[in-house]
């Protein structure tokens, strides 16, 4: 498969999402997920009840806005 030579429709690097949990605390619900993809390709995220599938999809469809940023 060759490599797409236009710009993605959606890149994302290093996503991290935190939850707050109600005790003055959070939970890490995402931890370091990097997704790119380009125009004509089709993404399926996978996994089991919970694992935070809708989370890591939530940003990368601009639902949420980030909070602040770490490198």
């Amino acid at each position: 498969m060759s490599e797409p030579t236009s710009s993605p429709l959606v890149a994302v690097e290093n996503l991290r999402v935190l939850l707050p949990t109600g005790h003055r605390t959070e939970v890490e619900a995402v931890c370091k997920v990097d997704l790119v993809v380009h125009d004509g390709e089709r993404v399926g995220i996978v996994g089991e009840s919970g694992s935070g599938k809708s989370v890591t999809r939530a940003p990368s469809r601009g639902c949420c806005r980030p909070r602040r940023a770490s490198g």
